[in-house]
């Protein structure tokens, strides 16, 4: 279906960005790095005959919110335990 690819954007993001989140550790600046990868993988995709897609790398910074929400939610509920 049309627009599935976002959904795929999404959830590597989210899946790139959970496990730096759900380890009990202070929260790490690493999503910074996830969106700027998202960025970069854009800017060179035109080298490959592909074409840059802004709604793609708002599709990762979705993904990477999702990722830190679920990641933030993993590590209370695993600091209860």
């Amino acid at each position: 279906p049309q627009g599935i690819d976002k959904v795929y954007h999404m959830v590597a993001f989210a899946a790139l960005i959970f496990p730096t989140l759900a380890a009990p550790k202070k929260m790490p600046r690493r999503w910074i790095f996830a969106i700027l990868y998202g960025g970069m993988i854009e800017v060179i995709q035109p080298t490959f005959g592909r074409s840059a897609d802004m709604s793609d790398l708002l599709a990762d910074v979705l993904g990477v919110a999702i990722g830190i929400f679920l990641g933030l939610a993993a590590r209370r509920i695993l600091g209860k335990r």
